[in-house]
Formats: C-alpha cells, structure tokens, sequence
C-alpha cells in the first residue's frame, strides 16, 4: 500500500518520515510533495491509496486537493492535518468524505492510529468492489444459463415433468399450473444518460418484482442483448393485465428515465419457445417508429383454445415456409424443428396430425410438387431440376417422381 504526503515545510515531511514506522505498519512506498500542485503530478504517476495532507499550503490548499481527488473519481482515503481546530475546515473535511482530521501538533501514535484507519478503509473498499465486480459475473453469468434454457428448451408434453425439475434447480418451485405471462421488453428511448446494462437490468428486476409483488409467483428474466429484456412469469395475471403491464412501465420511466414498450401473452411451457420467436418477430415489425406500446401477441394457445387443429396449421404453415425456400439444401427433422422453437419428436406428431403422413414423406412431397412445377414452367433439364429439388442423382429423383406420380419427368414434359 501507497501513501502521499503533502506539506509546504519540508521539516514536517522529514519528521514524518523519520517518526513513523512505514514498514511495519505495511506501506510499501512513502512518497513526498511540497505543494497541491507538485502532489498532482505524483498522483497521475503513481498508485496511491492513502494521502496524508496539510491544510494550510499557500496558493492551493489541502482541501482544494482533496476536493480534486473527488471530482477525478480517485480512490484514495484522504487524512487532513491541521494546526487549528477549525470548525469550518471539519465541515467541509465531512462534506468531502475525508476519513480523518489530526490536529498538529500530533504524537506518532496518532498519526499511525489514523494511518491504519485509512488502510481498514481502503481494504474495505477493495473488498466491497471485488464482491460487486463478483456479482456482476454472476449476473452475467446467470444470464448466459437462462438463455440457453429458454433458447435450448424441449417443447414436448412428454417432457414437461423433465423441464419442471430443471426449472426447480433454477429457484422456480413446482407449485404453479403450468401457465405463464411471458413479457418480451423492448429498450425505446432514454430520457437521461442510460447506466451501463447490467445495472439496469437489476433496475428493471426490482421494478418488476415491486409492480407485481401482489402475486407471490416466481419469475425468470434473462436479455438476449441490450436491447430487449424476456421475462417468464410462472402465474397469469388475473383482471387486466394492460393495467399491470402499464404501470411497470411508468416505473421504469420513473425510476430508470427509459422509456419502454411491452409485447406480451399468455401461454402454456410447452409453447414457450415459439412464442418467444412471435413476440420478437412482433417486435421487430412493429420498429421504432411506435415507441412506449403495448401489445398482446396472438399465440398457439389462442389458436388451440379455438380449435385443436389450428395450433397445427400454423406450425404448418410457417414449415411450409422454411422448406419452400431450402428444397435444394438437405434439410433433418432436428434442424426443422430448432427453427419451429419445438422439439423433434414433436415436429413429427405435429405433421402427422395435420397431415397424416410421417415428417420424411411430408418434405418428400414438397420436393416433388417443387420439380413438378419447375418441369411444367421452366426448360431446366432433368439435372438441373433434379438438384433443385435436393436430389444428387437424376435417376433416383426420376424414380421418387414415378413412384409419386406414377409417370416418369419426362414424360410429364411431353405432356406439356
């Protein structure tokens, strides 16, 4: 550990120098300045920690150096020395944190009582920065785990109890009914200079733990970036929920100056990871030009409390989608499915229900309604369409199409 002493009277420094035991009371290295100015170059040199300073210094006295240390962020315990017990000087030695004040003349035993004072402070600040730099790695940390749950779930009824025990290790508890809120919240606008995001996450944590204090129900948040905030809420909001929803939003303008907008609905853990793709797929069409919204976002469980069949379709539907654009890439049901946000075993028994044929014969019949229109529309030989639809060899995608069809490419040609 590090001291600075300032005087203008160079035998106050030497004596100093000579009384104290430096060594044994743990200071590494004593260094020495005659004037306020003279210590500020050895503080933008050297690694500081305790400075041990007269007040009374012409042109720039100790508390003004102090008052600079302040407002440079410096983490330095300051000790003031005095030759008047000068009830102004403690004043604004309190108002500038200064962690002791000896008047002069004073005994070794003193000075060194005040010196191990500043270095139990110093130790102290260390410790509480290392703990609060520890819990930022842990909030990162724990950040990093959520998202990959949420992003990595299995979405299949079979394995809820399998999810359930995972969300137990997690703090969630077992004791909720399997529905959720899940709240998707965009970042719009500052109304003052933002903090660093970590900070306001914790922020938004408090806010929302205050606003929705009343349902005694776990809750799970977690940012895939600086942008946007996923919370899971392990209950439904019974009443209106805009009314909720909207005053944690008027806590977060009030208490963090941000002003944000909340996409939200309401959902069961099996559907949980398509729901999150629609509410940022909301969010992403809905950009900045509307800021400070609220929108519920239609999902699976809305379209299945219509009809059984209609969750399906719309898994259908966005299949569809994907594997009309990708008919010439190889396409597996585990690469499918992560994109559906289901799992495997479930894409399966979606399109067998919706379509009564397996995952397998499902993309077989996209392919070949692909190369049929394509030998019907276009002069691309039999290769060529062959490779469009993904088949490496003409010959086996000719035998697919006769067994499909029951006539050859070609001879769909000629009928044209």
């Amino acid at each position: 550990m590090n001291i600075l002493i300032v005087d203008d009277q160079p035998n106050v420094i030497s004596s100093l120098l000579q009384r104290v035991p430096w060594q044994g009371i743990g200071i590494s290295n004593v260094y020495t300045a005659n004037s306020a100015l003279a210590a500020r170059d050895v503080l933008f040199s050297k690694q500081v920690d305790i400075l041990l300073a007269d007040i009374e210094m012409p042109q720039e006295n100790g508390l003004s150096l102090v008052r600079w240390i302040r407002s440079k962020g410096l983490e330095i315990e300051c000790i003031l020395l005095t030759s008047h017990a000068n009830f102004y000087y403690a004043q604004i030695a309190i108002s500038l944190e200064i962690c002791d004040y000896v008047i002069q003349p004073a005994a070794t035993e003193d000075i060194v009582r005040s010196i191990e004072k500043a270095k139990d402070k110093v130790f102290q600040k260390r410790q509480v920065n290392q703990k609060i730099h520890f819990q930022g790695f842990l909030s990162s940390t724990q950040n990093s785990m959520l998202c990959h749950f949420f992003e990595t779930l299995p979405i299949d009824p079979l394995q809820d109890q399998q999810v359930r025990d995972q969300l137990r290790e997690l703090g969630v508890e077992n004791n909720w009914d399997g529905n959720l809120l899940l709240v998707l919240t965009r970042l719009d606008h500052w109304q003052r200079l933002p903090p660093p995001f970590p900070d306001f996450f914790q922020s938004f944590q408090q806010d929302l733990q205050q606003v929705l204090s009343f349902l005694n129900k776990p809750m799970l948040s977690f940012y895939p970036d600086d942008s946007c905030i996923f919370t899971v809420l392990f209950a439904q909001l019974s009443g209106d929920k805009e009314t909720h929803l909207r005053a944690l939003q008027q806590q977060v303008r009030q208490n963090s100056g941000c002003l944000i907008s909340l996409f939200y609905c309401s959902i069961t853990l099996t559907c949980l990871r398509s729901s999150m793709n629609l509410l940022h797929e909301a969010m992403e069409k809905t950009g900045k030009r509307e800021m400070g919204i609220l929108k519920q976002v239609t999902t699976d469980l809305d379209y299945a409390q219509l009809s059984p069949s209609r969750s399906y379709e719309r898994y259908i539907t966005l299949l569809r989608e994907y594997v009309s654009s990708r008919l010439d890439q190889p396409l597996t049901r585990d690469s499918l499915a992560k994109e559906l946000g289901i799992s495997s075993d479930h894409l399966s028994h979606v399109v067998f229900q919706a379509m009564g044929c397996s995952l397998k014969s499902f993309l077989t019949q996209e392919r070949m309604r692909h190369g049929r229109e394509l030998l019907r529309t276009t002069t691309l030989s039999i290769g060529e369409i062959s490779a469009a639809c993904g088949y490496e060899s003409p010959a086996y995608f000719s035998k697919v199409y006769r067994d499909t069809y029951h006539h050859s490419p070609r001879d769909e040609r000629r009928a044209m």
